[in-house]
């Protein structure tokens, strides 16, 4: 193997746009009010989606939960969130640790 083959983890981060790669949105004050715009945004998608969902129901006419049905609505929507965050959480987790890095270096593709 020639040392032009093996890349170290922070050549590859710099290669693939990582931090180190010069580009102006990889990090620094700019970056931090993209990340409040960002926050804002979703804050005003689910607020448009609990307003929505609301009409919906209003829409709908009376309609009557017991308590089982709003603790599988409670449930349900907890259940989402946890699996939503889980799976993001693995995904980070992968691709900080360097999994995704050892998979690319085998890939002929890549």
């Amino acid at each position: 193997m020639s040392g032009s083959d093996y890349r170290s983890k922070s050549d590859s981060k710099s290669a693939s746009g990582g931090p180190d790669s010069g580009r102006p949105d990889s990090g620094g004050p700019a970056a931090a009010g993209g990340g409040r715009l960002i926050i804002l945004a979703l804050l005003l998608v689910g607020l448009a989606a609990l307003l929505a969902g609301g009409w919906i129901w209003q829409q709908l006419g009376p309609v009557a939960l017991s308590v089982h049905g709003w603790l599988a609505i409670a449930a349900g929507v907890a259940g989402s969130l946890l699996l939503g965050g889980g799976l993001m959480w693995l995904s980070f987790f992968s691709a900080r640790s360097g999994h995704d890095d050892r998979v690319r270096d085998h890939d002929p593709l890549a």
